[in-house]
């Protein structure tokens, strides 16, 4: 089983799949980090007006190919707990896959934003929330704000304007019951540290349980998914732009 952790920006699915990939063991891919990556190698920042500026220069040529590659991860790996915006629009009907997605109104997400210390980010919340919108419509015909479609597509989708990251996991780890990827020894372990997990989080932060994964050779990073990307689909990586492929290439 694979697991994919979607959200509006601001929502906390960074949070959430950070804490299901460690307490489950399952190895951490997070999607954005090829953007942030690729964005990095061209001189864009990672927050703020220059997120916005990156994603719509790379998303019209990188995002299909990396949504592709979601598709083939579902297929072919388990195991992989996967933070991106919008595959299980994608993958609704893969048994091998349980899909959540979390959202909340945009002032929940700014006051969030805040609390993280991301002022850049809550400048340009409403600006990345119609160009993810517009870029999503254009090039996968996916409304990123349709809450009827993202209920038809997602196994869970949660409004978590008033949920405690450990409700979060404990609906999660039921759902994972309730599809035999838990059993119940497992999941009164986990549901008995789910109030230990939010504080040791809010404690020492996303990067205390990256190191975490790290670690234990679970957290593929942006170069190691880029090279196994080139390698499952070099027609698709040839076609790219010049500028583009020369710097996935490098």
């Amino acid at each position: 089983m694979n697991i994919i952790v979607s959200g509006w920006p601001g929502v906390g699915q960074s949070t959430l799949a950070i804490i299901l990939a460690k307490t489950l063991g399952f190895t951490l891919l997070q999607g954005s980090s090829t953007f942030r990556y690729l964005g990095q190698q061209i001189n864009f920042e990672n927050t703020g007006e220059d997120r916005v500026k990156a994603d719509e220069l790379l998303e019209p040529h990188w995002g299909p190919i990396f949504e592709k590659y979601m598709q083939w991860i579902a297929d072919n790996k388990s195991q992989i707990v996967t933070e991106t915006d919008i595959s299980g629009f994608f993958t609704k009907d893969n048994p091998n896959v349980y899909s959540v997605f979390l959202q909340a109104p945009q002032k929940v997400r700014i006051s969030r934003l805040v609390k993280d210390g991301r002022q850049k980010d809550v400048d340009y919340i409403g600006k990345r929330d119609a160009s993810l919108t517009k870029t999503y419509k254009e090039l996968f015909d996916v409304d990123f704000f349709d809450k009827a479609k993202i209920e038809d597509s997602y196994t869970r989708v949660l409004d978590n304007s008033n949920l405690t990251i450990a409700e979060e996991l404990e609906i999660v780890y039921s759902d994972l019951v309730d599809l035999n990827v838990l059993n119940q020894e497992q999941y009164n372990l986990l549901t008995s540290q789910v109030k230990q997990e939010e504080e040791f989080f809010w404690k020492n932060g996303k990067q205390a349980y990256i190191d975490t994964i790290k670690q234990n050779g679970r957290y593929p990073d942006p170069a190691t998914i880029i090279k196994e990307i080139k390698e499952t689909f070099p027609e698709d990586i040839a076609k790219l732009p010049e500028d583009l492929k020369n710097l996935v290439l490098r």
